[in-house]
């Protein structure tokens, strides 16, 4: 991924992904370099990417850098925009009905049970909409994380005043494991 500012790029080497992040401080005119690779191969300058990455963009990659395939979705059904947004992948609807009378982690537990999509972290462009009630989204990404491994990547859904439905962000299915490794960077 290079990021300048808010775009994002994604690029793919063969089979190597390298993640490239260009950030600039403004106030102190700082350009802060770097490098994420994953199979075990390690950058070590810019000039070691650009090229390589020039020449061979992921042109799967379409919504802030994630190539949604599949949607396990745990809100309301999706907008016709929404689906197009996404490039029409498939999609589960999952019913999420918490009784808040009642423990709210075991109903997670069981809601999550029914999804038929495979929940290993083994399905490849998963994106989760979430719920809108916060309580259920904290349990459902807990369970999920468990499950897999990792942080799922999430649709953020605005709506559109205008249309009247919700449709995708601006900035697109977005992987909370990168939000993750880039805040363990900010630790104290």
């Amino acid at each position: 991924m290079l990021r300048i500012g808010k775009q994002s790029i994604s690029y793919r080497l063969s089979d190597i992904h390298i993640d490239y992040v260009n950030e600039t401080d403004s106030s102190s005119h700082i350009e802060t370099y770097i490098y994420v690779a994953h199979i075990d191969y390690i950058a070590h300058n810019a000039q070691e990417i650009k090229p390589m990455a020039e020449k061979e963009p992921n042109t799967t990659a379409t919504q802030g850098g994630v190539k949604v395939l599949r949607v396990v979705n745990f809100s309301h059904p999706l907008s016709e925009v929404a689906v197009e947004q996404l490039g029409h992948p498939e999609i589960e609807n999952v019913r999420v009905q918490i009784d808040l009378d009642a423990p709210v982690a075991s109903q997670i537990v069981k809601i999550v049970d029914a999804v038929e999509t495979p929940l290993d972290g083994t399905t490849a462009g998963l994106a989760i909409v979430l719920p809108g009630m916060s309580e259920a989204t904290a349990y459902i990404l807990a369970e999920l994380h468990g499950r897999m491994g990792g942080f799922p990547n999430i649709v953020p859904l605005r709506r559109d005043d205008e249309m009247g439905v919700f449709v995708v962000a601006n900035e697109g299915a977005q992987s909370l494991d990168r939000v993750r490794r880039a805040a363990r960077g900010r630790r104290a």
